[in-house]
């Protein structure tokens, strides 16, 4: 299928949609170098500071279902456009907050907005693009997006070390409203009027499809939250705890995470439209699970720039896999469907993130954080990523079996 807007006008609008999803993966995950400065200017406590950084997760799992089904039925335009105008409203309000209850405020109206930028780009891009080159695209967008987290970690420490929060929050509420008016001239496809009366015929089939989703929604689960559980808390950890590295090294550490998956994401998404997105996703997926037990078997006394080149390989791998495994549902399920296909698997990864990161703490809290505990966490990772896969790879072959890739 071919481009159904011009070039220009498509890349005007993948610029968008990626601007946006960079606000999304920076609001997600500055609260850990925000944290420091709201309880040292604000007087908040620690459990008020978690609350802060727990209830955007809350919020982006409990509306990606609801999301998915209003852009299947309205469009995915008036979602982006709804939420970046409340990003704008809730960065205002959460950069000029006085006490826990405005942050709160402002907290709660940020995580509705960025819950409603990711899932239905995925669509939009999907119309703007040649299908052959979507994956292509789509890492580009990903990619566009890491730098958010790059944004949220030393960057964003460097802004709070030389300005007041309520100047730093200005001018990103200044930035989100230029991109909010853009998000206005987004195009969309017309939606055609589907006539629900033929959906009452179910093709016995399409058991096969769903068995698929649960296969990559586990899959997504179990990256996700081991992706998740590391690069928004435990990653900082295990550098202090392991490699006895300073704050500020270990933060480092963590952007080289964020970057490896700018570099890793359009490099995925080329490798998915020239070998098929399954197979890169799967293929993605073991490169992975190598890396956590390299990552996990590397000695305490490593030189530096070692544990900094692995933390890009462990970064570009986890950042840039799932998005192969939402093109490949895109490719099999109904055009109508996808949007919320895309929001089921999104929310059982971000549900998988809070298991997880809330499991490691159970773990960490009855154990010693050294080596020997990372290394059991790791290599458990690696081998329900390699578990996962193989159940999806069995589905897969089924799904083949009985169903065509529907490539509208």
């Amino acid at each position: 299928m071919g481009r159904i807007v011009d070039r220009k006008r498509a890349v005007f609008c993948l610029v968008v949609v990626a601007m946006g999803y960079f606000w999304t993966n920076f609001h997600r995950q500055s609260m850990a170098v925000l944290a420091p400065y709201l309880i040292e200017e604000m007087g908040i406590t620690t459990s008020q500071v978690g609350t802060l950084g727990s209830i955007m997760f809350y919020i982006y799992g409990l509306t990606q279902i609801p999301f998915g089904l209003i852009a299947d039925k309205y469009g995915s335009k008036r979602i982006i456009e709804v939420c970046m105008v409340s990003m704008v409203i809730g960065t205002y309000i959460f950069g000029h907050a006085e006490n826990y209850t405005q942050l709160m405020i402002g907290r709660l109206i940020t995580g509705f907005a960025v819950s409603g930028i990711y899932v239905p780009s995925l669509s939009m891009i999907r119309g703007w693009f040649d299908i052959r080159v979507y994956s292509t695209y789509l890492g580009i967008h990903m990619a566009v997006g890491n730098l958010g987290s790059v944004l949220s970690t030393t960057p964003f420490e460097i802004l709070l070390s030389n300005f007041e929060i309520k100047t730093v929050y200005n001018a990103f509420a200044i930035a989100v409203l230029i991109l909010s008016i853009a998000s206005f001239f987004l195009y969309e496809e017309p939606r055609p009027k589907i006539k629900r009366t033929v959906e009452k015929t179910k093709d016995p089939k399409e058991k096969y499809f769903y068995f698929f989703l649960g296969a990559i929604s586990m899959l997504g689960l179990i990256y996700n939250g081991a992706r998740q559980a590391f690069q928004s808390l435990w990653g900082t950890t295990y550098y202090i705890s392991v490699f006895n590295y300073s704050v500020r090294n270990a933060s480092i550490l963590m952007m080289l995470f964020s970057v490896g998956g700018i570099f890793f994401s359009p490099i995925a998404g080329r490798i998915a439209d020239k070998s098929g997105r399954f197979s890169a996703l799967i293929k993605m997926a073991i490169f992975t699970s190598i890396v956590w037990l390299i990552v996990g078997i590397t000695p305490a006394n490593s030189n530096y720039l070692i544990t900094g080149l692995l933390a890009f390989l462990l970064g570009g791998a986890n950042s840039s896999t799932m998005q192969n495994a939402f093109t490949t549902l895109g490719d099999y399920a109904k055009p109508h469907q996808r949007s919320l296909i895309s929001a089921i698997l999104n929310t059982l990864s971000f549900f998988g993130s809070a298991i997880f990161t809330q499991s490691l703490g159970i773990i960490f809290e009855g154990a010693t954080m050294g080596h020997t505990t990372f290394l059991i966490v790791f290599a458990v990772f690696a081998v329900l990523i390699l578990v996962a896969s193989m159940i999806a790879m069995f589905a897969k072959t089924n799904l083949d079996k009985n169903l065509k890739p529907n490539l509208e």
